[in-house]
């Protein structure tokens, strides 16, 4: 997935996952179904294979998918428990419980748009 939102619209996905990153980072391993994010920009920038050359990236189609949705409701259930959210770091502790406060705000019971999301092609 792209982490650059193309809109407003996108936010509560994006809040979703970086929540769901960090406590990730934070070795609390959980339900939910991001491990470990990378930008686009990284990616494009990673050394390759001897030999191997990046072509770029083209855009993916992502509006039927309900991925938005999903990544919401794992980030509210990995955040709703006392023993979760006690396990993290208490320097992590409040960003997460910030972000998910946000996160209430910002997302709708259901039919969040997805991030767009992109492929890397290398010859």
């Amino acid at each position: 997935m792209d982490l650059t939102p193309a809109s407003d619209d996108q936010l509560a996905h994006l809040l979703a996952v970086l929540i769901q990153e960090q406590i990730e980072a934070a070795r609390s391993h959980g339900q939910g179904n991001v491990r470990t994010l990378f930008s686009r920009e990284v990616l494009l920038r990673l050394p390759l294979e001897p030999g191997w050359t990046a072509d770029g990236w083209r855009p993916v189609d992502t509006e039927d998918l309900q991925d938005g949705d999903r990544d919401i409701a794992a980030c509210q259930a990995l955040t709703a428990t006392r023993e979760r959210m006690a396990a993290l770091p208490e320097p992590l502790r409040q960003p997460v419980l910030s972000g998910t406060d946000v996160l209430q705000a910002v997302a709708k019971p259901r039919g969040n748009r997805s991030l767009p999301a992109y492929t890397v092609a290398a010859h």
